[in-house]
């Protein structure tokens, strides 16, 4: 097998060198996928031979029969004029990943039938040089009698894309895959480029099916840096050398029967994992703690921490308006942490008018580093990583690490990942270790120490709801107000409001600003207007887009809506909007009286069903969280509701993992109102609440199909 996969390596090796150097056409690329697909259907792979369907998981909506995943990865110096050493790197990798597939169902039949891919990227840097991507689909039909059809190049339809359409597009709808087929298919990838650094490789050992057998062989150069750190107990690699002196890294593993839950599942540090990461070490690469030539398994975390320090620690300098603010600062506050706020207010100022576009997290942290100290405010600089990524006491590719700043007191800087406060921990760094060093001006010496960082409660995430409806024949106007605070209104503060109301939320504390315009050149201002014209009308129709997912179903008629706060400063409450809408179906006659289905008011709520109500790991959420609604409905002139349609709105459950209660009573002016309560009392809950979670979630979603009968 090894024999075959290296000719495979080497034909594609030669394909790349002749075909990028000039301009590709279709000619080219066909030329390329028939020469990969026919090496990698005729490679030698004893899972890939014969199969034959299982019934052992009808239950999943689909079977991995078989997978091997090969990573080859090399290394070498390049010539180019432009650096400034006159030497740069070129790595270049291949990957290939081929399943064997058993399609149980709708869904998964809908999932292998249709693919949309880039099979050509190159670009050019005149710095560094060029980089050329191409990918390779390959696909066959199994029938349950054997027959093997292949989908020909003919059924792949072509497209351009890029700057003079250079970069080309596939698409494919495979034909006569039907359910109880199996699908053997493969994706294949080389690309080459300037740069000593590839993204890190993810072998995971859980998947959405379950999978019988796993297979994956990695071939590193001789001459590059490579290290691996297996994490949640993955199998480790067996490790040999070829001829070459090349690092051979193989594993396999079968019966992998638990699959990844589809809710509340964290991959990162739930999934037995391996992380691969490789550099190249040209000639004039400096040395670090932790990267040498060779293969490291499982490295210290703090050498390469250590490289981290080393890597992002650069100064940024501050221009005129900068240090403009950073002295209204100093004037303005004595205070420490009121300089920080109303200095990193001030920035964000800037990132929420472009939407938090282009930003680079580590310049920033480097540019408030320099605002800090200028402002005379003590500091410590921090690491961490977010969750998707391998702790920071496991740290494997210092590209995974954010950076953040953190006073004294604990109050915490972070790069504006949404419209945040200042001192606002995102969700996804809540309980996070991190790791500070307590002198800031020797980072790359310490001394250093670990931290936790805060972790909310469910009463800091809340998500309150003021519901008003009004009964008009078969139609229900509604008018609603939501508010979010904490991690519930990070998705939608920098989705709901337009970039002006981003701006002036943060304004409001900063004389020396009056508009958005004042953060621009002459030549920028021009097109502010159009720019507020073009927000207002995408903010009619996000308006719109949040109460279609409220309700899971369209409005039949949208009337207005406006922002009332971002909620990104002290000086207001959270993430308030106000919106207003007619809902069909939501009265219905019987005889003289109207059903009312009230419980939908709430909006729509989460029904676990099929798959979903079995769990094999911990739940993980965003954050904990309250919800609330006070849903008052008028009574149409004339109509009552029994006591007993009252008592049945009545709802009281609680158990470890949280509670809802709902509690209706008649007002005096006619209406009926509806006061209902959720919490989710943790970010995690371990495996044995699970029944736990089904109960509460059970509970509410049959409580959102209630109705109430208005008697005449």
């Amino acid at each position: 097998m090894k024999h075959q996969v290296r000719r495979l390596l080497l034909l594609c090796t030669a394909l790349l060198l002749t075909t990028g150097a000039t301009a590709i056409d279709e000619k080219d690329i066909r030329a390329f996928d028939e020469s990969i697909r026919r090496q990698v259907w005729s490679m030698d792979l004893k899972e890939f031979q014969h199969p034959k369907t299982t019934d052992r998981y009808a239950d999943h909506s689909a079977v991995i029969l078989a997978a091997y995943e090969e990573y080859t990865v090399s290394d070498r110096d390049k010539i180019n004029f432009f650096s400034s050493t006159g030497v740069v790197n070129e790595l270049k990798y291949q990957k290939l990943l081929r399943q064997l597939v058993q399609i149980n169902d709708e869904a998964a039949l809908k999932y292998y039938s249709e693919f949309d891919y880039m099979a050509y990227v190159r670009r050019t840097s005149l710095y560094s040089g060029k980089s050329v991507t191409r990918r390779v689909l390959g696909v066959r039909v199994i029938k349950p009698d054997g027959t093997v059809s292949e989908v020909k190049t003919d059924d792949y339809v072509d497209a351009t894309e890029g700057k003079k359409g250079k970069d080309r597009r596939k698409l494919l709808a495979v034909p006569g895959l039907q359910v109880g087929d199996i699908v053997d298919i493969f994706t294949y990838v080389v690309h080459k480029s300037p740069g000593s650094y590839t993204e890190p490789m993810v072998f995971c050992f859980l998947g959405e099916y379950p999978m019988l057998s796993y297979r994956v062989h990695c071939k590193l150069g001789w001459n590059v840096a490579a290290q691996y750190r297996t994490l949640n107990g993955a199998p480790d690699f067996k490790v040999t050398t070829d001829e070459d002196d090349n690092h051979l890294l193989d594993v396999y593993v079968e019966n992998i029967e638990k699959t990844e839950p589809r809710l509340w599942y964290d991959v990162a540090s739930q999934s037995p994992l391996i992380l691969l990461t490789v550099h190249g070490l040209a000639k004039n690469k400096t040395k670090t703690n932790s990267l040498r030539r060779g293969l490291q398994a499982n490295p210290d975390a703090k050498s390469v921490q250590a490289d981290d320090w080393v890597a992002w620690n650069y100064p940024v300098g501050l221009a005129k308006d900068d240090k403009a603010v950073i002295n209204e600062a100093i004037s303005r506050f004595t205070d420490a942490r009121q300089r920080a706020d109303y200095i990193y207010e001030y920035s964000m100022s800037y990132h929420l008018s472009a939407r938090l576009r282009n930003i680079m997290e580590i310049a920033y942290v480097n540019w408030l580093r320099s605002c800090f100290r200028k402002a005379g405010i003590d500091f410590q600089c921090g690491i961490t990583t977010l969750e998707g990524h391998e702790p920071i006491d496991e740290l494997a590719d210092i590209n995974n690490t954010f950076w953040f700043l953190r006073l004294p007191d604990g109050r915490c800087y972070f790069p504006p990942t949404f419209a945040c406060r200042p001192g606002e921990v995102p969700s996804q760094l809540q309980g996070r270790k991190a790791v500070v060093c307590n002198d800031a001006k020797k980072l790359t010496k310490g001394p250093y120490e670990q931290i936790v960082l805060p972790q909310s409660q469910a009463s800091d995430n809340v998500y309150a709801t003021s519901v008003r409806a009004t009964i008009d024949g078969l139609q229900l106007h509604i008018g609603r107000t939501s508010t979010l605070t904490g991690a519930v209104r990070q998705n939608l503060s920098m989705i709901l409001p337009t970039r002006q109301e981003l701006v002036n939320s943060v304004m409001e504390g900063h004389p020396s600003f009056h508009s958005r315009s004042d953060l621009f050149g002459a030549k920028e201002k021009s097109s502010i207007d159009e720019q507020d014209v073009k927000d207002k009308e995408l903010q009619k129709e996000t308006m719109a887009d949040e109460v279609e997912a409220y309700h899971n179903e369209k409005p039949a008629q949208m009337g207005e809506g406006h922002l009332i706060s971002v909620g990104n400063s002290y000086r207001q409450q959270g993430l308030s909007w106000e919106v207003n809408y007619t809902m069909d179906g939501f009265v219905k006659r019987a005889g003289q009286n109207l059903v009312v289905a009230i419980g939908k008011l709430m909006g729509d709520q989460l029904k676990l069903q099929g798959i979903s109500r079995q769990r094999t790991a911990d739940v993980v959420r965003d954050a904990p969280a309250t919800f609330s609604w006070d849903i008052t409905l008028s009574l149409p002139q004339g109509y009552t509701v029994a006591p007993e349609a009252l008592e049945y709105l009545r709802a009281d459950i609680s158990n470890t993992v949280g509670s809802f209660s709902a509690e209706p009573t008649i007002g005096g002016n006619g209406t009926l109102q509806l006061k209902v309560s959720k919490t989710i009392s943790h970010k995690r809950e371990p495996l044995a609440n699970w029944q736990q979670v089904v109960e509460l979630y059970d509970y509410i979603s049959d409580y959102t199909s209630r109705q109430v009968v208005l008697n005449r």
